[in-house]
């Protein structure tokens, strides 16, 4: 744990629909006593908009896989690392939130829009992407301070994210378009084996965002893209930081 303090480490975490909150026998799977780090991000909605209305257009989850929390407790950013593909199985967008699911029935419609907006300027149950908490990171490291962070929702949904002064075009969803460099392996990989036997030219990491993730097809981490059939899941995350760098 005070390897991944002193390295400033973002951690993964799993989000589980619905759906995928299911076991083999049909029955729901218990809910795990976690509680990772949660986005800190304003928000900012259009007048006549609830927070209820506009949290309707994320992705929305209630079960999540977690880390230890020795782990969990080591670090500042966590993020989730799902991918949603298109209908035809391709990846060619990924969500930058994802919202935990929260009982609001407790309030009505009229209750909601009633209450002082400053109560919901920091939403509390709104998840960052492991790209996008890599990215916040790598800006605090680099600038000396947290960046702000800002979602605009209209009616029909998201808008755009604004990080700092740079604007970012989401769809309703949050999700970013992602402008793949090219098929996989676009981005330098290094294996493992040359860090642990202390063969690779420390000057490579320097300055770097770096993601630990598989490339072996056992480990069923392999994403469909316009340029690849199999690219690793971790390169999907490497092109989002990217495309909002550029």
């Amino acid at each position: 744990s005070q390897t991944l303090a002193n390295l400033r480490t973002v951690l993964g975490i799993v989000f589980l629909t619905d759906e995928d909150a299911m076991d083999r026998e049909g029955m729901a799977v218990e809910e795990e006593l976690c509680n990772p780090h949660q986005a800190r991000v304003n928000m900012r909605y259009d007048p006549g908009i609830t927070p209820r209305q506009a949290r309707q257009h994320f992705i929305r989850a209630k079960t999540l896989i977690c880390n230890e929390q020795v782990l969990q407790e080591s670090v500042q950013y966590e993020g989730f690392f799902n991918t949603v593909p298109d209908m035809d199985g391709i990846i060619r967008r990924t969500p930058l939130f994802m919202a935990r699911s929260v009982d609001y029935s407790i309030f009505s419609d009229a209750e909601l829009a009633n209450l002082d907006p400053a109560d919901f300027i920091f939403s509390e149950d709104y998840y960052y992407s492991l790209s996008l908490a890599n990215l916040l990171q790598a800006l605090e490291l680099f600038n000396g301070k947290k960046p702000e962070v800002w979602l605009k929702n209209n009616l029909d949904g998201v808008e755009y994210l604004r990080l700092d002064q740079a604007i970012i075009k989401l769809d309703r969803k949050s999700n970013i378009l992602i402008h793949f460099r090219g098929p996989g392996k676009t981005f330098p990989y290094i294996s493992a084996s040359d860090i642990l036997n202390k063969t690779l030219d420390p000057d490579k990491l320097k300055n770097k965002i770096i993601f630990v993730g598989t490339s072996s097809p056992g480990l069923k981490d392999l994403r469909s893209t316009v340029f690849d059939t199999a690219m690793p899941g971790v390169e999907v995350h490497a092109t989002v930081v990217d495309n909002i760098l550029m």
